[in-house]
């Protein structure tokens, strides 16, 4: 890549906290995020959420930020996202509650009339949910949930037993800020 690229790049990942400005070497946060193989902000906020223990919010928030915008493009989907962003100020927040709304209605076999009442579109919500289990498996390829090791379908147990205060919005905000 261009040096410019470069420099763009390391500057990026010292703001993060990922390398030592002085030295140029990782710092553990930077060796952790290489471990995950996805942007270094989703990767730092994702690390942060499982320390703490936020991690189901987070992952959805992530999911939320590779995807489509879920809602129909009609005037009637417009109050239907007013109505789930209530209180929330944040279209990555809204987001993780479209999300944990669906995968809740889903575990009731209602994922479909829930994306109906809503005027989502059931496929980017599932594609949303699908991408939440990969970002949970790759946090757990990474080591990054104590006591669990890879496997299929591990990190979705894993994000559960790291998401004691997923419900702390201030505090899943703050981890989307950092």
């Amino acid at each position: 890549p261009p040096p410019t690229q470069v420099a763009t790049a390391m500057r990026t990942l010292q703001d993060l906290g990922a390398v030592d400005a002085k030295h140029r070497n990782l710092t553990p946060l930077g060796v952790k995020l290489s471990q995950l193989h996805i942007e270094p902000r989703l990767g730092k906020m994702l690390v942060l959420s499982s320390a703490l223990r936020c991690l189901g919010s987070v992952l959805s928030v992530a999911a939320s930020r590779e995807a489509k915008d879920p809602f129909v493009n009609i005037a009637a989907a417009d109050e239907a996202r007013d109505y789930l962003s209530e209180g929330l100020f944040s279209d990555q927040l809204l987001g993780a509650k479209v999300c944990a709304g669906f995968l809740e209605a889903e575990h009731g076999r209602r994922g479909q009339a829930f994306c109906e009442r809503h005027f989502l579109h059931c496929g980017r919500v599932r594609m949303m949910t699908s991408m939440r289990g990969k970002l949970a498996d790759m946090i757990v390829a990474a080591g990054l949930v104590p006591g669990f090791t890879k496997g299929r379908s591990r990190g979705l147990a894993a994000a559960e037993s790291l998401s004691a205060w997923e419900g702390e919005t201030e505090l899943v905000r703050a981890v989307v800020c950092a």
